[in-house]
């Protein structure tokens, strides 16, 4: 084990809040909760935070970014979780494409490789958990 620093991430006013991927250049992607029980997403970069929301939702969450900067997230709408890509067109800019269900009640996008990639998962009515 090397040694390092270790620096708190903490969203001012947050009651929670939750790092989950990272980059070769340092940016962090994750989800912090504030004071009304709301989760929101967020892109930390250059010691500045960019909050991201999709429209509607109770729930939205950064879970992993790629080199290029692409972020794959999941929502919560109407008790459906959907997985969801925000692709870096021109920072701050962003398209944001919904990954849907594939056919079933939910999914999650997990990882995004250089090209683009989403790899994640979907799950049926039955609780059956499909990879894509």
């Amino acid at each position: 084990m090397r040694n390092g620093t270790f620096t708190s991430i903490d969203y001012a006013g947050a009651t929670f809040t939750g790092a989950y991927g990272i980059n070769n250049i340092g940016e962090i992607t994750g989800r912090y909760r504030d004071a009304a029980n709301v989760t929101h997403g967020f892109l930390l970069s250059g010691g500045k935070f960019t909050v991201f929301d999709f429209p509607g939702a109770t729930f939205t969450g950064g879970d992993a970014i790629g080199a290029n900067g692409d972020i794959v997230a999941r929502y919560t709408l109407s008790s459906v979780t959907h997985g969801f890509i925000l692709r870096r067109l021109q920072q701050p800019r962003y398209e944001v494409t919904d990954l849907g269900t594939f056919g079933g009640n939910s999914s999650t996008a997990s990882r995004v490789n250089n090209a683009g990639v989403v790899a994640g998962s979907a799950s049926t009515v039955a609780g059956d958990q499909h990879p894509f």
